[in-house]
């Protein structure tokens, strides 16, 4: 018998929903703050500190980091820098530290705290953030950010492929976990496709972003797992 759970929480209101304590929490904002973080770390960037809001990312400014906002899925009036991954794949960061804030994602894991660990994952590295679950010896849930706390195809879908690959590992619980998983097994031959349908997807291509986001659907680009320490996302082992 499978004696670990693993869980999904589908957006950061229903936060309340779930109990994080001595959990490990996986947050997925596939579009985009998951994907950009990944691919900083990777690229080279010494940390990323998720804040709440651009006047904290400001405030971290002032102790050496890199000031970084989205909001709305633009950079946020008075910064330079955002959450798209392709600000940070060309090693432009490396050795700095950002201090980030996001409409979803920083939101999701900032509500997450009291877990026992928190990893970043996306389709960019799902087979480093499996690999990671499978050693850890407690039970998971996957949060996804979800689109100004409303449900989000894309981190649904996600959420659902990281399923795929740990039911022989952990004991699904809840209805969500199951929405999930269905939804991943009915879409995975057409991942691209099926986000093409999304609200975010629609959203972010108007503002001309569809190569970003065809980006961030890359299955395992990356063989790294983003890891919250002392406040601050720094790339796992």
């Amino acid at each position: 018998m499978k004696n670990r759970t693993i869980e999904v929480c589908l957006s950061p209101l229903l936060s309340g929903c779930h109990d994080f304590s001595g959990k490990c929490v996986v947050i997925i904002d596939v579009l985009r703050a998951s994907s950009a973080i990944i691919t900083g770390l990777f690229h080279g960037v010494s940390a990323f500190r998720p804040v709440a809001e651009p006047d904290d990312a400001v405030f971290w400014a002032q102790k050496g980091y890199i000031p970084a906002a989205e909001r709305g899925g633009q950079v946020a009036e008075g910064f330079s820098l955002g959450n798209s991954p392709f600000s940070y794949r060309e090693g432009q960061w490396a050795g700095q530290k950002i201090a980030l804030t996001t409409t979803n994602g920083t939101r999701a894991l900032l509500l997450s705290l009291a877990a026992e660990r928190i990893l970043i994952g996306g389709f960019l590295n799902q087979k480093a953030v499996v690999r990671q679950l499978v050693q850890f010896n407690g039970d998971v849930v996957l949060f996804c950010a979800g689109w100004k706390g409303q449900l989000s195809l894309e981190d649904t879908l996600c959420a659902g492929g990281f399923l795929a690959l740990l039911t022989e590992y952990f004991q699904l619980t809840g209805d969500p976990a199951v929405v999930a998983l269905d939804l991943h097994k009915q879409r995975e031959n057409g991942l691209e496709t099926a986000v093409q349908s999304s609200s975010h997807f629609l959203r972010l291509a108007a503002k001309g972003l569809a190569d970003e986001i065809a980006f961030c659907l890359k299955s395992d680009l990356y063989d790294m797992v983003p890891l919250l320490v002392d406040g601050e996302l720094v790339a796992g082992s």
